[in-house]
C-alpha cells in the first residue's frame, strides 16, 4: 500500500509538470508588392484563448510594422517573425509561458522579441496586475534597479533609471516561477542591443507585502 501511495505521488508530480495546453502555430507568408517586401511570419502559442489572443496581436503587429517598413531596397530580402515559447510554471492557479524570437525586417539586425503570457486554468489571459497588491510596481523596481546599476556599471545610469522607473510598461515581462519572479528588462529597456535583454530573479519573499493574498501568486505566500 505504501509503494502504491508513493507511486501515484510520482505520477502526479509528473503529471503537474507537463505544460498545461498543446501547442499550435499560426503561419503567414506572402509575396513582396509595390508597397511591402515578401515575408515569412510564425507564431508558436498555447492553445488556450490566451494563446491565441497573443498569436493574433503579434501577427497584427508584424504586418503594421511590414507596411511601415515599405517595399525592400533588395527584392530579393524577406521580412519574418518567428516566436515560440516555453512553459516555466505550471501550477494550480497559472501557467506561465515566455515568448521569445525575432523580427526581422531585413535592418541592420533583427529585432529581439520578450513576452510574458501569464494563463490562468481555465485558459484566459491573467494581467500582471492581479497577483499584487499596491506597491508592486515600487516594489520591482527598488529591487532590479540596484542590480542593474551594479551589472550594467558601464552603462548609462539615466536609461537604467528610466528602463527600471515603476511603471507597468516597464514590468510587461514578469514571469512567475515555482519560488522567484523572473523580470525581464527587454531589448533597449536598459541598455544597448549589444548587451541584450537583462533579467532580474526576484525572490517570492522579497514582495510578500506586495503579492495579493486572493490572487494566482497565493501559493508564494505558503
Amino acid at each position: 500500500m505504501k509503494k502504491l501511495t508513493i507511486a501515484l505521488l510520482l505520477l502526479a508530480g509528473l503529471a503537474s509538470a507537463k505544460p498545461a495546453f498543446e501547442t499550435k502555430k499560426l503561419s503567414e507568408s506572402g509575396k513582396a508588392t509595390a508597397k511591402t517586401m515578401g515575408y515569412n511570419a510564425s507564431v508558436s502559442y498555447p492553445n488556450c484563448p490566451a494563446g491565441a489572443a497573443m498569436a493574433r496581436t503579434e501577427m497584427a503587429s508584424f504586418h503594421k510594422d511590414l507596411a511601415e517598413m515599405g517595399p525592400a531596397s533588395d527584392p530579393t530580402r524577406k521580412a519574418s517573425l518567428d516566436l515560440s515559447y516555453e512553459v516555466l510554471y505550471n501550477g494550480p492557479s497559472l501557467t506561465t509561458a515566455y515568448i521569445s524570437g525575432i523580427a526581422d525586417f531585413a535592418g541592420a539586425h533583427p529585432s529581439t522579441l520578450q513576452r510574458a503570457l501569464l494563463i490562468s486554468p481555465q485558459g484566459a489571459a491573467i494581467q500582471p496586475a492581479q497577483c499584487f497588491q499596491k506597491g508592486w510596481l515600487t516594489a520591482l523596481r527598488d529591487y532590479s534597479r540596484p542590480i542593474l546599476k551594479k551589472r550594467l556599471k558601464d552603462g548609462d545610469p539615466d536609461w537604467i533609471t528610466k528602463g527600471t522607473e515603476a511603471t507597468a510598461d516597464n514590468y510587461k515581462v514578469i514571469l512567475p516561477q515555482a519560488k522567484q519572479l523572473k523580470v525581464i528588462f527587454t531589448d533597449y529597456q536598459v541598455c544597448s542591443h549589444a548587451e541584450g535583454p537583462q533579467e532580474v530573479l526576484i525572490p517570492y519573499s522579497a514582495l510578500r507585502q506586495q503579492i495579493n493574498p486572493k490572487g494566482p501568486l497565493a501559493f508564494a505566500l505558503q
